[in-house]
């Protein structure tokens, strides 16, 4: 099973050095190993451009970040980097793939600041997963605002944003499986004829009840496209595994 380390930044404009970090560890069936973040205060962290882009931003953060920070767990942004980059360490001698949601400028500017502070320049992630991309691939709006759980909120806290990232990178994975709709003439597809498949949209039996929930809402959506725009398992009597999906 693939395990994917999404990551989520808060920085001091688009340039600036991150002052909060959040993660989530996920299995590609939704499982969560592992969560955190770590924060230090904003004023910490440089900006980037003139004195009053840099004022602008500063007063960005204080609007819309500061309210939701619970922890100044760090002294400055170079603590944040170094508690993160040890649980990606960690992480990436499991196997772990790093991700992030429209990941340039801020999260891959933080990244490139945690090479230069730990001086290795292949401990980095190869490759770095772009989701706004993997959404793209299977026909997804990589731009598109999308509505948010419980447990992804408040917006611009790191942790929720990146516990939305994990959810849209499995949604996507699952919408972008091979053979994804299913093809075997079965008794759910007997009402359309002779030979026909019912093409119902399979999942595997590991599949997150949460997961299934936004994909049934996806197939919802897809009038005219599929003749039975419902879910099977693949316990359905009428799919025979061919292999893996």
């Amino acid at each position: 099973m693939t395990i994917f380390i999404v990551f989520d930044v808060e920085s001091l404009g688009l340039h600036g050095e991150g002052w909060q970090v959040g993660y989530v560890v996920v299995g590609e069936d939704g499982q969560e190993f592992e969560h955190g973040s770590f924060e230090c205060q904003p004023g910490e962290a440089a900006g980037f451009g003139n004195q009053g882009q840099i004022a602008e931003d500063r007063a960005w953060v204080a609007e819309h970040c500061r309210p939701h920070v619970h922890l100044f767990d760090c002294k400055n942004p170079a603590e944040v980097r170094a508690k993160f980059w040890a649980r990606w360490l960690h992480w990436k001698e499991q196997g772990a793939r790093l991700a992030a949601d429209v990941c340039w400028p801020v999260e891959t500017g933080f990244l490139t600041a945690c090479i230069q502070d730990h001086g290795d320049p292949w401990a980095g992630p190869y490759p770095l997963i772009d989701i706004a991309s993997v959404r793209l691939a299977v026909g997804l709006d990589p731009l598109a605002t999308v509505e948010r759980l419980p447990n992804e909120l408040p917006a611009h806290n790191a942790l929720a944003d990146a516990r939305q990232s994990a959810r849209l990178l499995l949604e996507a994975l699952v919408l972008g499986r091979p053979r994804r709709w299913c093809d075997t003439p079965c008794r759910f597809a007997a009402p359309l004829g002779q030979g026909r498949a019912c093409h119902r949209y399979r999942l595997e039996p590991a599949t997150s009840p949460d997961l299934i929930g936004q994909i049934q809402a996806w197939i919802s959506t897809l009038d005219g496209i599929v003749a039975t725009p419902s879910l099977i398992l693949n316990d359905c009597p009428g799919f025979e595994p061919v292999g893996p999906l």
